[in-house]
């Protein structure tokens, strides 16, 4: 594997080291070294090259929310596949059109992995969706994947591929998301853009007594009456988030049940800082936590036992000082960047690629 190509469904910017700390390391593409996890990689020789989404003002609105899958990227890659040994696509918008295509004309050398965030088709069954998905999948190589459930959709739907899917659990940077020494206020985090159960939340909330807030980053309206003491703050830059992650007495993600990963991320990111964090136990997150240990589980859409889990964490100071202990461990244990890279890797390998 000495050149790799991988394509990814966020901005990746290019830089020497002005923006370092202000930017997650796969949203930095620093010149003369390795992108992303490719850096714990063995192989000191490989190259690694990165293809993000076009960010043409009309194309890029239309392929992200319309088709939702990206074009232009996959224009821009097919100029040059022969270049390289290995074809990476960072979820489903980015490989898609490009597993179609290297179907539609039986294409298989160079071989073409999906890192698969989103259970190729959503862990959908309808048709004819499937039937396209099913058609495109025949020229991938392997998939990874970091929800051990999405198994059970391969093994159905993708049985060809179920054998060259491996289940690899995400991880974080654990330099860029650490306890920082800042001084704690008096208020509860709760963080997404998407797929929240904020009903739940905000119901659970309204029935505690208490003068610690509750502030909710992503949202910049719920269409919910909100009580006293729950702020609204929409998009924040990542150092802004970080702070208020730190800041906060603890987090909790109140999820929806999905087939895939999602909410994942904000999890780890906050337990790597340091924090007890309450979150939904769906399938993104059975994989991650130790209920009780390192992280507390609340049942979905459960507005009792979200109101119960809130409550004890404010009545036992030092159950939040001992969670947010043991949840850094459990990252730097198990689920850093280095850790994601290593199976990865090791993925790649069994693969044959």
């Amino acid at each position: 594997m000495k050149n790799i190509l991988i394509l990814v469904n966020w901005d990746v910017h290019k830089t020497l080291d002005d923006n370092l700390h202000v930017l997650q390391s796969p949203n930095i593409l620093e010149r003369n070294k390795k992108y992303w996890f490719f850096k714990y990689w063995p192989e000191k020789e490989t190259k690694v090259d990165v293809i993000d989404y076009s960010k043409l003002p009309v194309i890029h609105p239309i392929e992200k929310n319309l088709l939702r899958f990206y074009v232009v990227q996959t224009l821009k890659a097919s100029l040059k596949l022969r270049k390289y040994d290995l074809i990476i696509s960072h979820g489903v918008q980015s490989a898609i059109f490009l597993a179609f295509i290297r179907s539609l004309f039986g294409i298989k050398n160079t071989p073409h992995l999906i890192i698969d965030v989103g259970c190729l088709n959503g862990g959908r069954s309808r048709q004819p969706e499937l039937s396209m998905f099913q058609f495109s999948m025949k020229s991938v190589a392997g998939l990874v994947y970091h929800v051990s459930s999405q198994k059970k959709h391969y093994d159905r739907y993708f049985p060809f591929l179920s054998k060259k899917a491996f289940f690899v659990p995400f991880g974080v940077d654990t330099e860029f998301f650490k306890p920082l020494n800042v001084k704690q206020e008096d208020y509860i985090l709760s963080i997404g853009y998407k797929f929240r159960n904020w009903l739940t939340l905000i119901n659970a909330y309204s029935q505690i007594k208490t003068k610690t807030a509750l502030k909710i980053v992503g949202p910049e309206d719920l269409n919910i009456e909100l009580p006293k003491n729950v702020y609204l703050q929409p998009y924040v830059p990542i150092n802004t988030l970080k702070e208020l992650i730190a800041k906060s007495k603890f987090v909790v993600l109140p999820l929806v049940s999905l087939p895939y990963a999602h909410g994942q991320m904000t999890l780890l990111q906050s337990m790597a800082m340091g924090k007890a964090v309450i979150v939904t136990k769906v399938p993104s997150t059975v994989d991650y936590i130790n209920d009780l240990e390192d992280a507390l589980f609340v049942r979905l859409n459960d507005v009792d036992d979200m109101r119960n889990k809130i409550e004890f964490l404010l009545h036992n100071p030092d159950e939040i000082f001992r969670l947010g202990e043991n949840a850094r461990k459990t990252i730097e244990n198990k689920f850093t960047e280095k850790h994601m890279a290593e199976g990865i890797y090791k993925a790649i390998r069994d693969l044959g690629a």
